[in-house]
């Protein structure tokens, strides 16, 4: 039986997480912890690229998926930090 993949930030369940992840981080701690947290996720991308070239465990497609992953959630960030209300589903 093939396992599902909750926890890869490439899959679209992942858009999900990475969006929950950061909200979270921002009502729990503070707005310089979610911008850390939003550079971190950013860093990742290249990182990830550069393991689709020498490693077997990832590709480019996952490493672009990923990416597209996080600049779709892009556009919630000014309203993540300034706490306005809203319906955060993305699926």
């Amino acid at each position: 039986t093939e396992q599902k993949k909750y926890f890869e930030y490439w899959t679209p369940k992942g858009k999900q997480l990475m969006l929950s992840h950061l909200l979270r981080i921002r009502q729990q701690y503070s707005v310089f912890w979610f911008i850390i947290n939003c550079i971190i996720f950013f860093k990742e991308i290249p990182v990830l690229f550069l393991a689709a070239l020498f490693s077997n465990n990832y590709s480019i497609q996952n490493a672009k998926k990923y990416a597209c992953n996080y600049f779709s959630l892009v556009k919630y960030f000014p309203g993540i930090i300034f706490r306005k209300p809203y319906f955060y589903k993305v699926m």
